[in-house]
């Protein structure tokens, strides 16, 4: 038991490690490597110079582009090889403290954070927590197979038939090649939710739902 509770984790752990590194190379894929060298460099210098590093330049004043700014720290922790245990928190699709991650970039730059500064980064923290919170619970919902005897998940699925076909009652029950009127391939939609689990339902209920018109024209077959 506890070695699979290590193994578990240590899955767990690979995994979380994967999304970072995947994230990471992402973000430098928009840079050619001799523009990073040339930032670095550049970095150094004004670090040298300012007694500043980028992230403070970035986040030291007032602005009204927020959205500029989280995508300018987000790139800067990216590409910041001292900020790896920072890149972990941030980039790894789980929710983080960020009081802590927020204290762990001060302790790595050594570098006395202004209010304005302290404010800017912790908001863009909080924007990117919220970012994996969502994350979180969309790959928990992927990760959740349909079960027929869950009630909950027959319900939903009732539901999205009742979204696409409101007045049209199933003469087939529960197992029936009628779920094909509304995209299904066989007779027991159980099977098409393999791939994508419970977050494919829970999307398709919502599609439909919220846009009940595109949802009957693009999944009901004529």
């Amino acid at each position: 038991m506890a070695a699979d509770k290590a193994d578990a984790n240590k899955a767990a752990a690979g995994h979380g490690g994967n999304n970072v590194a995947q994230v990471v190379k992402k973000i430098e894929g928009h840079y050619p490597i001799w523009t990073r060298i040339v930032r670095v460099v550049w970095n150094f210098l004004v670090d040298l110079v300012l007694g500043t590093c980028e992230l403070q330049r970035i986040c030291s004043e007032v602005t009204k582009d927020t959205r500029g700014m989280m995508v300018k720290v987000r790139t800067n922790v990216a590409l910041d090889r001292g900020l790896k245990d920072v890149q972990q928190d941030i980039f790894d699709f789980k929710p983080f403290d960020v009081t802590s991650t927020l204290l762990r970039v001060g302790e790595i730059k050594q570098f006395a954070i202004s209010k304005i500064c302290e404010s800017n980064v912790r908001s863009c923290f909080i924007r990117f927590r919220e970012v994996n919170e969502v994350y979180s619970q969309a790959l928990a919902l992927k990760d959740e197979a349909y079960d027929s005897t869950n009630d909950q998940h027959e319900a939903l699925l009732e539901q999205l038939w009742t979204n696409l076909k409101p007045d049209v009652r199933r003469s087939g029950g529960r197992y029936t090649k009628e779920w094909g009127e509304i995209g299904f391939q066989g007779q027991d939609p159980m099977t098409d939710f393999r791939s994508m689990g419970l977050l494919a339902l829970t999307q398709l209920v919502y599609y439909t739902e919220h846009y009940p018109v595109e949802a009957r024209r693009s999944c009901l077959v004529h």
